[in-house]
Order: C-alpha cells, then sequence, then structure tokens
C-alpha cells in the first residue's frame, strides 16, 4: 500500500474514532411547542414597557426562556414557563402560555432618583397610592377575576429619617380567594413610588385557576385522620401536630422522596394543608406539611418551612426526618383538573422587607 493510501486510512479512521468517542453535543432544551417566540415574547414586554413609561429598546434586549422544572431549584414553587426578558434597567416576564405579563420591574427610575440624593419632605396618601395601583393594574391586564380579590392591603415600604428619594415605596397586594378559600401563593402585587405615585414594580400571580364548583367531600377531621396515617409511614410518625387551613394549592412531587416543591404541571386543587412540627422541645425549628386533598382524601404532595411554630420561611437545607418510606412513588392524585394560562413567580409579594 502505498505512503498516500495509508495516510487516508489513518485519517479516516482517526476521523471516526473522534465521532464514536467524541462527548454527545450539548441538549439543546425544546422551548413548549404552540408558546411564544423570543420574538414575540420581546415585544409584549416592550408594549407593556411603553404602557408604564419605562425606557425598552428592542434592540438592546436579552431574553431567556425559563422551565421552572428544568431551571428551577427544589424551592421554585411555579410551573410556569416564561419568557425573562431583560432591557437596560427594565425587566419583565412574560407567560410562555398566555403572553399575559406578570412580572415589571423598572430599576433605571428608582436608580435615578435614589443618585440625585434628595431627601423625602413627603408621600402620597394611602388611598392615593391604592388609586394609582388600580390605573396601573387595569393598564396591565384588566380582570374579570377582580371579585375573587380580597380587599387590598398596604404597607409604607422603608420609611426611615432623612430617607433618600426613591428609596420610599407603597406595596399594594391583593390576595385570591375561591369561595372565601385562599389561594396560595397567588395575588396582585403593585409598588409605586411613594413621593411621585411612579410605578417601580408589578407582579401578576392569578392563574391557574380552580375549574367547576367547590365540592368539598372530606371533613378537617378526616383530613387530620388521613394526614396522620400518612406521617406514621415517615421517620416522624409521632411529630406534633400546629395547625391546619383549607387552602386552594398546586400539587407536587414533595413527599415523593426528593423534597421538591415545583408543583405537577396541570394541577390546582382545594386541599387541607395539614403542618406538623418537627424537633423535640424547644427544637421545633422546622415545619412539614402534608396536602389532603378535600374532595378525596388523596394526598396532594407538601411542603417544609422553617422557624419555630410555623414561622414559614423556608430554610436553607432539609431537615434530615423528612424522608419518606414511600421514596420514589408519585403521590396518589385523582381528577386531575387541566389548568389555565399559567402565570408564574419571580419575587414573592408579601415577602419584601422594611
Amino acid at each position: 500500500m502505498s505512503r498516500v493510501k495509508v495516510f487516508f486510512v489513518t485519517l479516516l479512521i482517526a476521523v471516526c474514532a473522534s465521532a464514536v468517542w467524541a462527548a454527545p453535543p450539548k441538549q439543546v432544551r425544546p422551548i413548549r411547542e404552540g408558546g411564544l417566540t423570543r420574538e414575540q415574547a420581546i415585544q409584549i414586554a416592550a408594549d407593556f414597557c411603553q404602557k408604564m413609561d419605562a425606557p425598552a429598546s428592542i434592540a438592546n434586549a436579552k431574553a431567556e426562556y425559563y422551565d421552572p422544572a428544568l431551571d428551577g431549584d427544589a424551592w421554585d414553587d411555579s410551573s410556569n414557563t416564561r419568557w425573562k426578558i431583560e432591557f437596560p434597567g427594565v425587566f419583565v416576564e412574560v407567560l410562555d402560555s398566555s403572553g399575559i405579563v406578570y412580572y415589571f420591574r423598572n430599576d433605571v427610575y428608582q436608580d435615578q432618583r435614589e443618585a440625585a440624593r434628595q431627601f423625602v419632605t413627603s408621600t402620597i396618601s394611602e388611598q392615593d397610592a391604592l388609586n394609582k395601583s388600580a390605573q396601573f393594574m387595569d393598564l396591565w391586564q384588566p380582570t374579570s377575576s377582580a371579585q375573587e380579590l380580597q380587599p387590598p392591603r398596604t404597607q409604607l415600604l422603608g420609611m426611615q429619617e432623612e430617607a433618600i428619594s426613591g428609596s420610599v415605596s407603597w406595596g399594594i397586594w391583593r390576595y385570591r380567594q375561591f369561595h372565601d378559600i385562599p389561594y396560595r401563593d397567588q395575588s396582585a402585587y403593585v409598588e409605586i413610588d411613594a413621593e411621585t405615585g411612579h410605578l417601580l414594580e408589578i407582579h401578576r400571580m392569578l392563574e391557574p385557576t380552580v375549574s367547576g364548583s367547590l365540592n368539598i367531600q372530606v371533613t378537617q377531621e378526616q383530613a387530620l385522620n388521613i394526614g396522620r396515617a400518612f406521617l406514621a409511614n415517615t421517620d416522624s410518625p409521632n411529630a406534633p401536630f400546629d395547625s391546619v387551613k383549607t387552602e386552594v394549592i398546586e400539587p407536587n412531587h414533595f413527599w415523593q422522596g426528593d423534597l421538591h416543591e415545583t408543583p405537577i404541571p396541570g394541577l390546582i386543587r382545594v386541599a387541607y394543608t395539614v403542618r406538623y412540627l418537627l424537633g423535640d422541645g424547644a427544637d421545633k425549628l422546622y415545619n412539614c406539611e402534608v396536602w389532603v386533598d378535600a374532595e378525596d382524601g388523596s394526598i396532594l404532595g407538601g411542603t417544609y418551612c422553617g422557624g419555630t411554630r410555623g414561622a414559614g420561611a423556608k430554610g436553607a437545607h432539609h431537615p434530615p426526618k423528612l424522608r419518606h418510606k414511600f421514596a420514589g412513588r408519585k403521590p396518589a392524585v385523582a381528577h386531575a383538573h387541566r389548568r389555565k394560562p399559567d402565570a408564574g413567580k419571580a419575587s414573592k409579594p408579601g415577602e419584601k422587607k422594611l
């Protein structure tokens, strides 16, 4: 065999070997079929910014497709896929399934106000703040479910002596309910500059919705017995009972074994959320919840919270006594209802600090 032939045979073998042994190409996470394109999401975000008097140039936009099931962590309690759009100093999130803007934040305006280094001399009244927030909500997303919202709660955020302009704001929360049963983690939130009434942040968490009428077949006492029987199969069968609520929740796989709180896509249910204390004596620093379906008594998942007697702050790690014997099995979730267009979560309303 000539040297030329040997060379080409050797080259062919090398190419084939590299193809076989090369690392597999990085998988590209698929964008939901039938959802928004990147360009559509950016345009929706830019149009919204214009309504809210915030600077937004499509040419400078960055867009990221976010799927909590793949990109979220164990504490992400939203199953909603969305587009995260970033303009210089302005942030918008758009629901992939419906095109609804559910999160907006204008850092440009706030930074400009704070850079002026002027002191707050007066603030608009609470009633003016409520009127302003209602105007923004109408511009933002007129909703036919206004009757499902509880009366607004307001709070003056950041007020202190010699506060700098731009650092003081009014926060307005309206929590959602279904036949007087509160939704967990569903609300509308508006934050405005306390001096000028200019919009700083808006957050819409008003989906998914319970379909059909209220149908509670399980009593609270039965739910407590179901929760206790379920807990008996854990490493903390005698954990003291703390509290029980009736809430609208999104089921999850928390008790499947990985303690993951990301909701199961497509589900929304009325449930009894039964909370138990973990620890002994003064060491009750953790709480866990078992969610019992109010219609059929099935286990819908749960959650874990840190803080003595239900303070509710999610901890940075899991206590060791939360390993269910049925790890690896999915919870029995019956009568699944398809969810309406999604809404997700960015910064959680109600957790802002003064």
